[in-house]
């Protein structure tokens, strides 16, 4: 389907990642933080590629990514939260208060 200008028409959805509390962790864990941004990456870039996701663009911590379909943007992000918290994180990085656990065990 084109629209009025003549251009192909598709649905995309798009989704944001961002680390929360970031930048505390930056300022007190810069070396922890710069290992698990590596890992980070490597978990979030893994999972574009698995769900057939295109990396528009990543600033600092936080992507922007775009799928085919919403289907596919939901399971890349619970594929995402599993991995990411199945994953091995610098021990220095997950004893700072700003990298503590919620109630039901899952990292804030």
């Amino acid at each position: 389907q084109t629209n009025e200008q003549g251009h192909d028409e598709c649905d995309v959805t798009i989704v944001f990642t961002d680390i929360k509390s970031s930048t505390t962790l930056w300022s007190h864990c810069h070396d922890a933080m710069a290992a698990a941004l590596r890992l980070h990456n490597e978990i979030i870039r893994a999972n574009i590629d698995l769900f057939g996701g295109y990396e528009i663009k990543t600033i600092g911590d936080a992507f922007m990514v775009a799928f085919p379909s919403v289907d596919s943007a939901v399971a890349f992000s619970l594929r995402i939260q599993e991995d990411l918290f199945q994953a091995t994180w610098p021990a220095t990085l997950v004893e700072h208060a700003a990298a503590e656990r919620s109630a039901d065990g899952a990292w804030n």
